[in-house]
């Protein structure tokens, strides 16, 4: 009801976890992020399809970056 009114977030690049269960989750996570199909999004099976724009590219590519230099899983 609320949702696209400010009261909700959905946006993975920010996830809270709890400290004692935080290696265990990025274990987790890492191991369902391996799983996940990409290609065309128009084949059967595939979960993630193309990045859409150069923006959204640099987008991905400098979360990735900050991630890595932060050892964040």
């Amino acid at each position: 009801m609320s949702c696209e009114q400010g009261q909700c977030c959905v946006a993975g690049s920010r996830v809270f976890v709890q400290e004692g269960i935080y290696e265990e989750f990025c274990k987790k996570a890492v191991e369902k992020a391996k799983l996940t199909v990409v290609g065309d999004p128009f084949e059967e099976g595939v979960e993630h399809g193309a990045i859409v724009s150069v923006y959204f590219l640099s987008l991905f590519y400098s979360g990735n970056r900050s991630l890595v230099s932060m050892n964040v899983c």
